[in-house]
């Protein structure tokens, strides 16, 4: 008996050891004459295989079915999306459960789909199902898969009950003509209120149906509307004309046309001029209106969109398309009291629900997608916890009294453009700010501002409630220090800001007022700002990348803080600024705080009144070229070494330091005249200038035999020279020359201009 018995376990144990085998990043099951995928290693996109074979039996299955075990801890936890090859039939239940990678999976075969198969998959956003007949499909499939937003129905007959159950992203579905029947609990949990219908006849809905028929619109063909207005429960939805949705060029006039019109491609859509309301026209769970369309020219001109306040928590106006043009248009978050402009900061911050409510961090709009562009935008932000108390009790993880931040427009995609929009911040986040794949952005034409409030107002906090009464009047996260007096603070975030991580950024002609940071731009990649202004900022105007950070033409003043606080001591700043006087400046900082190395900087002043505040620019830093045009001082401190610094005869510069140069020039001579005519028919750019400068002679009746342009460095000596004979728009290559300042000459024996050239 006992040999028997140890036979018999000899046998099982054989058995069940050949019933799992490894092929090559694959751990299969093998069930009857097939096999199942019940492990992998691989990562990525993948394809599944369709055979394999079991080494130790030299047996080779066909490959039919993923199974149950799939979903185990580390099984394809690295796999980012699936193709499900011919000759699949059956997933077992819970099989890709919470695969914490995949976001996308396509079946080209399937039949038989257990219970649960995909729940908790947080990063699946699309799913093609098969196009065969699909014989069974399980309950709860999708269950909160929180980013899924498209699913291909494929082959399914029925709607199962709790598809997307907790699927807040599934706003719409497409039913295939192949499916014909909605059973009682499909829609049970669901967020879906668009049905993009392709069959002729209404499908049955089960009379116990879960769903909010009056929440639901539904687009149906042309030729059958009238027989889902009178079908059960069809007739108690909102039933439309499919064919507004393929029209190439489409004017909608209601948002929930609007929303579903911009997620099909190619086309023009246009939302007819008038006032729209998020919370009227949208049904709660359906305010997010996804542009996820490419290819559209999409007009919101004359459209005025309103958004109360507290009727939707997070980024809701989301482009994830590419190449798509979106002109015009007005986006306000409104109070539902009335109000613009708070001033009872006290009152404000105790009602969470319509004032204090912010996007959870969110921006009102994401753009995510490639090649976008948004033009002629105006958009103004209100809502957030905290708001009239800017950074100081924390921007993040930590943060005293916890936040609800809203921002405006956070693009994370790449080669994305922002032309002439207006940006009103009125709420606690950033006005336009770059992340994740953000890289070749433009922003141009553009402005962002923001409020400011004198810091010695929240003494008048006295309530126990109030945030200043309950920091004890003191600034958390600057050491405890007590709020001062004599200084203002913003009550935004930056106004454009790059984070790590996000690429190049290129603006041209912005503003930014009375935000926290103007052109923030440290911790991003290569950035080069022109012919852009930041004033009264509450923490900084502007600030670049280690060595990869241009700024031309540009100007800002000092009010409330440096017009650049060199964040994070990066080196390499090319910069040329116009200071613009701020007599109404308060607090101690100082003009600028110049830390770092190797940076070249140029100050010119704007014209206006003399500053009477003891203000300095201050240098702590190394192997800096400084030309100060400006009767500001400078101050070299002591650790300042190797620095030159070129200023204006009767400046005051202060050295600290060690190996500093120190060049003292008329500065009303580097720019003189001997021919007015000439001089305004003399045109000189790039000034300043990086690598070509072009010298446009076209009008000046020089004789090109005997002109000759030279350029000569500050000491005098001659470093370039040219002779344009039979040219008109000579060019001097100064790529090689030395940051400075140079002055160029021009002349034909008759007549002479000089003016000063800053090289970069």
């Amino acid at each position: 008996m006992k040999k028997t018995l140890l036979v018999l376990i000899a046998f099982f144990t054989i058995t069940l050891a050949s019933a799992q085998f490894t092929d090559g990043d694959y751990t299969f099951t093998v069930v009857g004459s097939d096999a199942f995928v019940s492990a992998t290693t691989a990562t990525g996109d993948v394809t599944f295989p369709t055979s394999a074979t079991d080494s130790a039996t030299s047996t080779t299955y066909n490959v039919t079915g993923v199974a149950s075990a799939f979903n185990s801890a580390g099984n394809g936890a690295s796999i980012t999306s699936v193709i499900i090859p011919l000759g699949y039939k059956t997933f077992q239940a819970n099989c890709f459960r919470s695969m914490t990678s995949m976001n996308s999976i396509v079946f080209l075969d399937g039949e038989t789909f257990g219970d649960k198969a995909f729940r908790n998959v947080d990063s699946l956003e699309s799913v093609v199902l098969p196009p065969n007949e699909i014989t069974s499909f399980g309950i709860q499939m999708f269950w909160q898969s929180d980013n899924l937003t498209s699913v291909d129905l494929g082959g399914l007959t029925s709607l199962p009950n709790g598809i997307f159950k907790a699927c807040p992203g599934m706003t719409t579905l497409t039913i295939p003509a192949t499916l014909t029947a909605f059973d009682a609990a499909s829609f049970q949990g669901s967020t879906v209120v668009t049905l993009i219908v392709e069959g002729s006849v209404p499908a049955t809905i089960d009379a116990l149906w879960e769903g909010v028929p009056a929440n639901i619109t539904a687009y149906v063909p042309t030729e059958n509307v009238t027989d889902y207005q009178n079908a059960a429960i069809w007739k108690d939805m909102i039933i439309k004309d499919k064919a507004i949705l393929s029209d190439p060029q489409v004017v909608v006039n209601t948002l929930a046309d609007f929303k579903t019109a911009v997620q099909f491609s190619d086309r023009e859509v246009t939302l007819s001029p008038g006032n729209y309301n998020l919370e009227n026209d949208l049904p709660i769970g359906s305010r997010v209106i996804t542009l996820s369309g490419s290819n559209n020219n999409i007009t919101l001109t004359g459209a005025y969109i309103q958004v109360p306040v507290g009727c939707v928590g997070e980024s809701y106006m989301r482009v994830t398309g590419n190449n798509n043009t979106i002109i015009g248009g007005e986006i306000e978050d409104t109070y539902r009291n009335g109000l613009t402009e708070i001033t009872d900061f006290s009152a404000y911050n105790q009602d969470r629900t319509n004032l204090a409510y912010g996007l959870g961090g969110d921006a009102v709009m994401t753009i995510s997608g490639t090649d976008n562009l948004l033009d002629g935008l105006t958009l103004t932000t209100r809502g957030s916890f905290p708001y009239g108390y800017g950074s100081m009790y924390g921007i993040g993880a930590g943060s005293t009294f916890g936040l609800n931040k809203r921002c405006g427009i956070l693009l994370n995609g790449p080669r994305n453009t922002i032309d002439n929009v207006v940006l009103h911040q009125r709420a606690f986040g950033h006005g336009i700010f770059m992340q994740g794949d953000a890289t070749e952005t433009v922003i141009k034409n553009t402005s962002v501002d923001g409020r400011v409030r004198p810091t010695g107002d929240l003494y008048s906090e006295t309530n126990t409630y109030d945030l200043p009464y309950r920091a004890n009047y003191q600034m958390p996260f600057e050491d405890n220090r007590p709020l001062p007096t004599d200084e203002y603070h913003s009550l935004c975030e930056d106004a454009f800001r790059a984070y790590t991580g996000s690429g190049s950024t290129t603006v041209e002609n912005c503003t930014a007022y009375q935000m926290r940071g103007g052109f923030r731009f440290y911790l991003g990649g290569a950035a080069t700002i022109s012919n852009s202004t930041a004033t009264d900022c509450g923490s900084s105007n502007f600030n670049l990348p280690a060595n990869s950070g241009v700024i031309t033409n540009s100007s800002g003043n000092f009010a409330y803080a440096p017009l650049t606080d060199n964040a994070g001591s990066k080196n390499g700043y090319k910069a040329e600024w116009t200071i613009i006087p701020s007599p109404h400046a308060t607090g101690p900082h100082n003009i600028m705080d110049l830390t770092g190395s190797n940076h070249n900087i140029v100050l010119h002043r704007t014209p206006g009144p003399i500053d009477t505040t003891d203000r300095a620019i201050v240098v702590t830093g190394d192997n800096s070229t400084i030309v100060n045009e400006t009767e500001y001082p400078i101050i070299l401190e002591s650790t300042a070494n190797g620095n030159t610094i070129r200023g204006c005869e009767g400046a005051t510069i202060t050295d600290n330091g060690t190996n500093n140069t120190i060049i003292l020039s008329d500065c009303g001579g580097l720019l003189s005249v001997h021919s007015n005519s000439l001089a305004d028919n003399i045109h000189v750019l790039p000034n300043p200038v990086i690598n070509e400068l072009t010298v446009s002679l076209t009008n000046t009746n020089l004789n090109n035999s005997d002109t000759k342009i030279s350029l000569y460095n500050i000491k005098g000596q001659k470093v370039l020279e040219v002779s344009p004979i039979n040219n008109n728009n000579p060019v001097l290559n100064v790529s090689n020359l030395q940051s400075g300042i140079y002055v160029l000459k021009i002349s034909d024996n008759a007549s002479v201009f000089t003016k000063k050239i800053v090289k970069l």
